[in-house]
């Protein structure tokens, strides 16, 4: 028996056993020509998809192990649903294939059987299975892809001052759609001569290595935690110029606790050092000397709790607090401009 009858009888046998055609067909010159039944034709069909799609699925899992092997950071930058991956996409292509098919084949041979009640009776249940299974694995996908979106967002740094941090999946998602949406909406900050622009004035007159920029009309503009207007932003003075690292929000007043959105994971701060020509509008104009006196003109003033969100990846991770300036340094590769303007 050649390869290609074995293969043919393999994937024909249900459908030949289903229709009551088993005998063999009659050879000779003279034996009338035998086409398969539309449901011989049908079950096949279906059987090839599911053939195909594990052929696409496997296909995929080889090229994704091949894509990690060169990369071993890839694990780490990409997301479950990364479909840019061309090993993601035949994965998920050929899962769907393989699916269809199993479930077509199934519903074709039930179709056939030889009582009609326990038939449709047996379809239907296929429909109702299939439908559950589908909804259970969406929802499961998606909060695992919630999981990991977040995970990949927030980095490694989870460590909070009380010890372990342990966000549940609803902060951890938050979180992680909190740093997604700050690092795209300040891209046009990137040069700070935008920035200064767009009203961000730096809160000291001397030039530092890091220096913190804040809006005094987002200040006071009753938004909390908007992407599109954080309130301060912070840039690295480099040997290459100003670098924004991060992005900074404020609580409306200085009474009022910060909004933990992530949980553990968003760590709000004060300063108590901040000194304002305008307290009034929020304009942060400077901070207490070594004395604890403010520059000529301002006064003392009690900045709200404030949250950082770093636009650089950290090993204390986006929501961090305290941030030495050699870390950041480090993490830019660059080398700090204290003369900076």
């Amino acid at each position: 028996m050649g390869p290609f009858r074995a293969m043919t009888e393999l994937l024909f046998a249900p459908a030949i056993a289903i229709n009551g055609r088993s005998d063999p067909p009659t050879k000779g010159p003279g034996a009338p020509s035998r086409r398969p039944s539309p449901s011989l034709r049908g079950l096949a069909w279906f059987l090839g998809l599911g053939l195909a799609g594990l052929a696409l699925l496997l296909t995929g899992l080889i090229w994704d192990a091949g894509l990690h092997a060169r990369d071993p950071e890839l694990a780490h930058q990409e997301a479950l649903f990364t479909l840019s991956n061309p090993g993601h996409l035949l994965l998920f292509a050929g899962i769907v294939a393989v699916a269809v098919g199993i479930v077509g084949a199934t519903w074709t041979w039930l179709e056939h059987t030889s009582d009609p009640r326990r038939s449709r009776r047996a379809r239907g249940l296929l429909v109702v299975g299939v439908a559950y299974l589908t909804t259970l694995s969406v929802v499961a996908l998606s909060r695992a892809e919630t999981a990991e979106s977040a995970a990949l967002a927030l980095g490694t740094g989870h460590i909070h001052a009380a010890g372990l941090c342990r966000p549940t999946l609803a902060q951890l998602g938050a979180a992680g759609r909190l740093v997604t949406d700050t690092r795209k909406d300040v891209r046009r900050f990137a040069d700070l001569r935008d920035a200064r622009t767009a009203g961000y004035a730096p809160h000291v007159r001397a030039v530092r290595s890091t220096m913190h920029y804040f809006n005094a009309a987002y200040v006071t503009d009753g938004r909390v935690l908007d992407p599109t207007r954080p309130e301060g932003l912070l840039y690295a003075h480099t040997t290459r110029g100003p670098v924004l690292v991060a992005a900074v929000y404020l609580m409306n007043r200085a009474d009022e606790p910060g909004r933990a959105v992530g949980g553990c994971l968003t760590e709000w701060h004060t300063h108590n050092n901040f000194c304002s020509s305008d307290p009034a509008n929020g304009m942060i104009t400077g901070v207490l000397d070594q004395e604890g006196r403010c520059p000529a003109g301002q006064v003392r003033w009690a900045a709200p709790p404030m949250l950082h969100t770093w636009v650089i990846d950290l090993p204390e991770g986006p929501f961090a607090a305290h941030v030495g300036i050699d870390t950041v340094f480090r993490q830019l590769h660059a080398t700090p401009r204290p003369s900076a303007g």
